[in-house]
């Protein structure tokens, strides 16, 4: 297997860990009631962070297992690019997740402030 060809795949690994780990994050974040992991709306109950969590990674491993079979069942980097395309696709997701947290917690705060200025 040619260097191009393992970069290829360790770049659909990575792809295909994120979208498991943003799926992970999601049902961790549901079950222990961890909000800055949801990208749920706040409003939102806590068994959707488990029904988007589990679609997402059915989605990503339709899609991984399903297009790639050939990649996937060869032979291919090392375990040690796979141990770094997993970690580096767990901290981003992790870091997406509580960004996007982030982000509506300052949109609803905001909304919330604008809400009162317009009632006395």
């Amino acid at each position: 297997m040619e260097f191009r060809e393992q970069i290829t795949i360790g770049f659909v690994f990575f792809i295909f860990a994120y979208l498991v780990s943003l799926g992970f994050w999601q049902v961790l974040g549901a079950y222990r009631g961890i909000r800055a992991f949801s990208l749920l709306p706040r409003e939102a109950k806590g068994r959707w962070g488990y029904v988007l969590g589990s679609a997402i990674m059915t989605a990503a491993c339709v899609w991984f297992f399903g297009t790639r079979p050939e990649d996937v069942f060869s032979p291919g980097p090392a375990s040690s690019e796979f141990l770094f395309f997993l970690s580096l696709a767990l901290s981003c997701a992790l870091l997406t997740c509580l960004a996007v947290s982030s982000v509506e917690d300052r949109l609803s705060s905001g909304a919330a402030r604008v809400g009162q200025r317009d009632h006395p």
